[in-house]
């Protein structure tokens, strides 16, 4: 079982994502259910991304909004950093273990993915 590390970043986010879209709670708490047990169950969707995002997943929660992460490397492999990671790294690196999510960012695709 894995365990979401939620980042300062992702919270504003998730804050603000919740605003405009109440509806989706439900949906949005079976999906972290489902990441901490199985991320790469076929549901989820989970893909790599890359270019400036290398390094970082996403997971759908539906076919417009996406779920942004990482998962935490041994120390002893270099981990890729996306814009959202640099200023949440430092914060949580005493706190991770091999088998956490961090939870980078969550909104519409072309906000996730820009």
């Amino acid at each position: 079982m894995y365990t979401l590390v939620f980042t300062r970043t992702y919270e504003r986010a998730e804050k603000k994502f919740w605003g405009k879209y109440p509806e989706l709670v439900e949906r949005y708490k079976k999906i972290l259910e489902l990441l901490e047990l199985e991320p790469t169950h076929p549901t989820l969707k989970l893909h790599g991304l890359g270019g400036n995002l290398e390094g970082v997943y996403a997971v759908h929660l539906t076919h417009s909004y996406r779920i942004t992460l990482s998962f935490v490397k041994p120390k002893t492999q270099k981990k890729a950093k996306s814009k959202n990671q640099v200023e949440d790294e430092a914060e949580n690196k005493e706190d991770k273990t091999e088998g956490d999510i961090v939870l980078l960012y969550i909104g519409s695709h072309d906000e996730v993915y820009r």
